[in-house]
């Protein structure tokens, strides 16, 4: 486990995990790995129950305050989950940027099942290590861990567009449509642009710079990652589920 001295890491919204569940109202959400809740908090004022779970006492500190109930728990021992909330409770399970930090993903995975033999969807976010510039890096010799990003430190895996499908089917998910999370912008802001980027004192989903890239930027990039998802996807989302039926896409929009 994490100590409370432990940095807040993840601030940021999802925008393709977002997209896929913005539509939903009145549902029950778990949000595995929830960091301080942002993108939750956007699903809870869009009226549906959030309920999250971080390994970081400062971020559940700040979830807390945004989401219906938020549980501090190790995700390494993922067991632990059904003893804090009743797994066959939830119609979606969110996995956003978190698996490839465990140590065993899969193992996370099976002990989700009970939500997903009672219908919940899964929603899974993974960065692409085959994404271009991490391509051209290994071209020029480069493989150089960040503090975050495709190349975070504290990735323990690293996945494809296809061994990611592999590593759900090996949880005992079938993958029923994918969203992308385009890489041009966020390679130009997290190389040249993080340090100067505008308001940094407020949540990043708050900023301008923020709201300009999700409602005029985002959009065009998301067309040209999708054509070519393994080379110009940042991070893929998974839309996955153990039976019934498949997952419904989110409705066409911006």
């Amino acid at each position: 486990m994490t100590t409370s001295s432990e940095p807040v890491a993840y601030e940021s919204v999802n925008l393709s995990v977002w997209r896929a569940l913005r539509h939903l109202r009145r549902a029950r959400i778990l949000d595995v790995g929830c960091g301080t809740g942002a993108l939750g908090r956007r699903l809870t004022e869009a009226g549906n129950h959030v309920v999250g779970l971080t390994h970081n006492p400062a971020e559940q500190a700040i979830a807390a305050t945004r989401l219906a109930e938020v549980h501090l728990v190790d995700l390494d021992e993922p067991e632990r989950v059904a003893d804090l909330v009743d797994l066959t409770s939830f119609d979606a399970v969110v996995l956003a940027s978190v698996l490839e930090h465990l140590v065993d993903p899969v193992r996370a995975l099976h002990a989700l099942q009970p939500a997903f033999d009672h219908g919940a969807y899964a929603y899974v976010s993974l960065p692409n290590i085959a994404c271009w510039y991490v391509r051209f890096g290994l071209l020029a010799g480069r493989f150089t861990p960040r503090d975050d990003g495709i190349l975070d430190r504290t990735h323990l895996h690293h996945y494809t567009y296809s061994t990611g499908r592999q590593m759900l089917a090996e949880g005992g998910l079938t993958v029923d449509w994918v969203d992308v999370t385009p890489s041009f912008s966020v390679w130009v802001y997290s190389t040249f642009l993080k340090k100067a980027a505008s308001e940094p004192e407020r949540p990043r989903d708050e900023r301008a710079d923020f709201a300009f890239y999700e409602r005029r930027v985002y959009p065009a990039e998301r067309v040209v990652a999708l054509a070519w998802k393994r080379m110009f996807a940042t991070e893929i989302l998974y839309a996955a589920r153990r039976g019934g039926s498949p997952v419904p896409r989110p409705p066409k929009g911006p």
